[in-house]
């Protein structure tokens, strides 16, 4: 939806900032997908990176709207890195806390 037409969306979402909530939605799924795309998502190393190379697809992801008469917004992007960091951490420390669990389980 990033790059349809300003003239079609619809004006609910920006008068109530939804599209902020679409934004962090949108690519907290995108990053959902890029971890399970992945057999070891469990390092911080892993975390980082990941957050980096979405970020910068966020960031073109914004600037290339100007393509479809729409603004780049950096409060889009924003939303955007909050739905990324979202769902990298809490998957993080929710891989993070089993593994304990299971330590405690063991021994």
């Amino acid at each position: 939806m990033t790059h349809l037409p300003q003239e079609i969306m619809p004006d609910q979402l920006q008068e109530y900032n939804l599209d902020k909530v679409q934004h962090t939605v949108a690519y907290g799924i995108i990053t959902l997908f890029f971890i399970l795309s992945l057999r070891n998502s469990n390092s911080l190393i892993t975390v980082a990176i990941l957050f980096f190379f979405i970020s910068i697809i966020a960031i073109l992801d914004e600037v290339t709207q100007s393509f479809v008469n729409r603004q780049t917004s950096l409060t889009d992007w924003i939303a955007d890195l909050i739905g990324i960091a979202a769902v990298l951490f809490s998957l993080f420390f929710f891989n993070s806390f089993k593994k304990q669990i299971s330590v405690d389980v063991e021994i």
